[in-house]
C-alpha cells in the first residue's frame, strides 16, 4: 500500500506540473483516473470515476484572476477514495471538490 501511495503522489506530481508547465492535458481527470486505476488495480472503477469527475470539471477555465478548483488534487483524490473505499464513484464528487477547493485556496496563497 505504501508503495501504491507513492507511487499515485508521484503521478500527482507529474499531472501537476502538466498543468502549469506542458498542457499536454495528462492532468485531467479521465486520464489522472486511468492512471490512478492502473496504480490501485481497478481500472473500471478508476475511468467511471475520472469520467464522472471530468464531468464537473468541463467548463472550468481559469478566466482573469479567478482561478477554478484544482483538477489534479480532486481528479487524483476523488478516483483513489473511490478505489479505496470501494465507494460509488458519484458519492466520491462530494469529497473531492471540496479537496480540490481547499488546495487551490492553498495554491493562491502560496503564489
Amino acid at each position: 500500500m505504501l508503495v501504491q501511495a507513492i507511487l499515485v503522489g508521484i503521478w500527482a506530481g507529474i499531472a501537476g506540473v502538466d498543468k502549469l508547465v506542458l498542457q499536454t492535458h495528462i492532468h485531467r481527470p479521465i486520464v489522472t483516473g486511468l492512471i490512478v486505476g492502473l496504480i490501485l488495480g481497478d481500472v473500471n472503477t478508476g475511468l467511471i470515476t475520472g469520467a464522472t469527475l471530468e464531468l464537473v470539471w468541463i467548463g472550468a477555465v481559469a478566466i482573469g484572476g479567478a482561478q477554478p478548483p484544482n483538477v489534479v488534487i480532486g481528479g487524483v483524490i476523488g478516483t483513489a477514495l473511490a478505489i479505496i473505499t470501494k465507494s460509488d464513484p458519484q458519492v466520491t464528487v462530494g469529497l473531492a471538490v471540496p479537496f480540490a477547493v481547499a488546495a487551490q485556496a492553498l495554491i493562491t496563497l502560496l503564489y
